[in-house]
């Protein structure tokens, strides 16, 4: 009797022990994002390409594990978390060049479950090439008067008291 006694007791015990499991320790791991995107972009300047003013998308991470992480793999593209608080945003691109889409990697702690996003960004705006402008040519101007001379060099003007008369005329050299 004692015997079965020590077995009820035993079977109670592991009965007691197995039902005090948490449902994180009993469920599949569950990881989610809200919003639920795939994709995300940013212009040349690091700010968002849909108009928001602030620069970083939020994310919220929903997952019933205690621990998630984030990377990204490319520097351009920064991550952070706070609590279940999921912040990307980009470095200002000066480049002309398009860089590498990043791939951002939310996973939970020791587990195979991840989300990942891809994050682009636009190449900083090439300045457009201004045609090239053929030389003014210097122009000379001789006005004559009777007190003065005055003359003009390409909107430069001068005069000159004397008492030589010089006729009015126009001279269009390459040099002066």
């Amino acid at each position: 009797m004692e015997h079965k006694r020590h077995t009820f007791l035993a079977l109670a015990v592991f009965a007691m022990m197995t039902a005090c499991k948490t449902t994180e320790d009993m469920s599949p791991t569950a990881l989610s994002v809200t919003p639920d995107v795939k994709e995300i972009q940013f212009n040349a300047d690091g700010s968002r390409t849909d108009g928001e003013t602030e620069n970083a998308y939020l994310f919220f991470v929903v997952t019933n594990q205690i621990d998630w992480n984030v990377t990204s793999d490319q520097t351009w593209c920064k991550t952070s978390k706070q609590g279940r608080r999921l912040r990307i945003s980009a470095d200002v691109n000066t480049s002309f060049d398009v860089p590498p889409a990043a791939t951002i990697t939310v996973t939970t702690a020791g587990e195979e479950h991840k989300i990942t996003i891809v994050a682009t960004q636009a190449a900083a705006a090439a300045v457009p090439e201004q045609p090239e402008q053929p030389p003014v040519p210097p122009t000379l101007t001789l006005s004559p008067n009777l007190d003065a001379m005055e003359f003009d060099v390409n909107g430069v003007s001068a005069t000159s008291n004397g008492s030589v008369i010089v006729p009015r005329f126009t001279v269009a050299t390459n040099q002066l």
